[in-house]
């Protein structure tokens, strides 16, 4: 929609004034003809319309001429003049062309607001404009037109709040029966229109969809953020890195994809991803104007798509998201350094003289001998100020004899893996009911109840109360560990796992690689060597360095190392052992 019309044909079918046409530089009798729209379609007709009798009003009434038409289309009566982005470049000290007057169809499309017409009144009077109407030809320039014209504004606001009060009655309709109440769709959503009535006609409204695709990114995002299947958990600051290294559409992208328009490249922000996660409609439910998720006569929430998400979860997200720092300099105040190249001896293998950990770092570059010599696994103790000499050995040999100690004591056993099998328990149930119950009875405390409202009260009230109970007496059952058999042995599981690092490291005849991609190759050879720790975990194995017999010497020798299990924590016996050492200081 062009904002400024200057000059142009008239329309054909509509009688205008046989006055001779006036000098467009005549001063004194220069008119803006102003047309406002709130909702612009295809189909309307408002736009040429308040045109054609601005124009004939000009020319008729006013006997001027038009030196320009300005329109401003998808613009709320309650927005400001001056926030109006085509009227407001004429409200200027230099306006794009001189002009002694404005013209209007009505007073509401000027302002309804009484202050916005007030101060657009006393702009044109400041600076020796004329503000006129078509309908009722209010002239503000007198004192009984601006009474009328005041007046004609405060009916305009009132429409204002008549309208703005049905449509808000028609949003809490709507959002009680479960259908989409209009706005931007959220992300992971899409909207399905539910038909017209085959009786009137009407349509039944919109309801929400799922988008596969969006849905998948939310629910992974917050599966990395939990860390299951025994995967430490992630942050959402990673996650934002993960989504735009994978090109993955941001919300204001995807909104324009589903517009037909082309995506900006915008990226992924933690704040986006933050209010995503936890926004209500992610679990399936809505809030109305005040925040407050809407409930049904049941006390329950109302639910207007399926969950991606459930209340439950966004609570536990809300705890991890809160506790976690949001930058990388308060993370690094918080956290341990992250370190390179944690290998498949990480919390395995331990100093013999001060029983610390042990962490590898050094260079991965692979020699002619095969061995990656910078690459080694040493004590920090002594760096940390502790009273340990520290200890050091070459990486590759101390993990290949590792792998091989492991097989001769393990390798022909059966591979058995631990499986969860969840609990029944309605914990999560209950705590969504006796909230709903606290909040019901909160908003009844405030007075949001009266009147007629109290039946609908009474109502939820009862029945919120009756679900209460009934969840309090269903049975539960604890979760519980049993062990699979995999139907490998462990020395096939290791196998498994160390011919990923044979891929990482494997050349042709020529001495190329056969993986040619670098990062590929990392990536197998960190799959491998964390599948060769987690055997080692689960069968608490622990190997410990010695010191070597020249002091500092990195070199490996079997007589170094011991082969030995981590002790069974017994929460009783270290109490015990700490009330000992207690009593033995005294």
């Amino acid at each position: 929609m062009v904002g400024t019309q200057t000059g142009g044909p008239r329309r054909r079918g509509v009688k205008h004034s046989r006055r001779p046409a006036l000098d467009v530089n005549t001063s004194g009798n220069r008119w803006v003809v102003y047309v406002r729209l709130s909702r612009d379609t295809d189909e309307s007709t408002s736009v040429e319309r308040q045109t054609e009798e601005g124009r004939r009003w000009v020319e008729d009434v006013a006997h001027g001429i038009v030196v320009a038409v300005v329109v401003d289309t998808d613009v709320s009566g309650e927005v400001s003049p001056w926030k109006r982005r085509h009227l407001a470049e004429w409200l200027e000290t230099v306006p794009p062309q001189p002009f002694d007057g404005m013209v209007a169809l009505r007073v509401d499309r000027w302002a309804r607001r009484v202050v916005w017409f007030s101060s657009l009144l006393d702009w044109c009077r400041d600076n020796g404009k004329r503000i006129n109407t078509v309908r009722m030809n209010i002239d503000p320039s007198t004192r009984e037109g601006r009474m009328f014209a005041g007046i004609a504004a405060m009916f305009a606001e009132n429409e204002l709040e008549v309208i703005k009060e049905r449509a808000q009655e028609t949003r809490d309709t709507l959002r009680q029966m479960g259908r989409w109440p209009g706005g931007r769709v959220p992300y992971g959503r899409v909207k399905i229109h539910l038909g017209h009535d085959p009786e009137t006609g009407k349509s039944l409204g919109w309801k929400l969809g799922d988008h596969d695709h969006r849905c998948g990114v939310i629910r992974q995002a917050a599966d990395n953020i939990f860390g299951l299947n025994g995967r430490p958990g992630t942050t959402p600051h990673a996650e934002v890195q993960r989504l735009n290294k994978a090109g993955e559409l941001t919300e204001s992208d995807c909104r324009l994809v589903d517009a037909g328009k082309e995506p900006k490249g915008t990226k992924w922000l933690r704040e986006t991803l933050v209010r995503i996660l936890l926004n209500p409609t992610t679990a399936g439910v809505i809030t109305d104007h005040e925040g407050r998720i809407v409930r049904g006569d049941d006390g329950l929430p109302v639910m207007i798509a399926r969950p991606i998400l459930t209340l439950d979860e966004q609570d536990q997200l809300r705890e991890l998201i809160e506790s976690t720092p949001q930058s990388e300099t308060q993370r690094a105040r918080t956290e341990k350094p992250r370190r390179k190249n944690a290998g498949p001896l990480t919390y395995v293998q331990h100093c013999h003289e001060c029983g610390g950990r042990t962490y590898r770092d050094g260079s991965t570059e692979v020699r002619n001998d095969g061995y990656r010599r910078g690459l080694r696994y040493r004590c920090p103790s002594r760096s940390k100020g502790l009273d340990c000499p520290g200890v050091n050995i070459v990486a590759d040999p101390v993990e290949k004899w590792a792998g091989e100690e492991f097989l001769k004591r393990h390798g022909s056993m059966a591979y058995v893996l631990e499986e969860h099998v969840p609990g029944v328990s309605y914990a999560s149930d209950i705590k969504a009911a006796e909230t709903a119950l606290d909040e019901l009875e909160a908003d009844r405390r405030a007075g949001i109840y009266k009147g007629a409202a109290v039946d609908r009260f009474r109502t939820q009230h009862r029945n919120l109360a009756d679900r209460l109970e009934r969840l309090r007496s269903l049975p539960t059952r604890e979760a519980t560990t049993v062990l699979k058999d995999t139907g490998r042995t462990v020395a096939t599981e290791w196998h498994r796992h160390h011919e990923l690092i044979l891929r990482s490291s494997a050349v042709n005849d020529k001495g190329e690689f056969i993986v040619d991609d670098p990062e590929e190759r990392k990536a197998l050879r960190e799959r491998g060597e964390q599948g060769h720790n987690s055997l080692y975990q689960l069968f608490r194995v622990r190997i410990e360095v010695k010191r070597a017999a020249v002091k500092g010497s990195r070199s490996f020798d079997p007589g170094r190392l011991v082969f030995t299990y981590q002790p069974e924590e017994d929460p009783e016996a270290a109490a015990l052992e700490a009330i000992a050492a207690e009593e033995a200081t005294d």
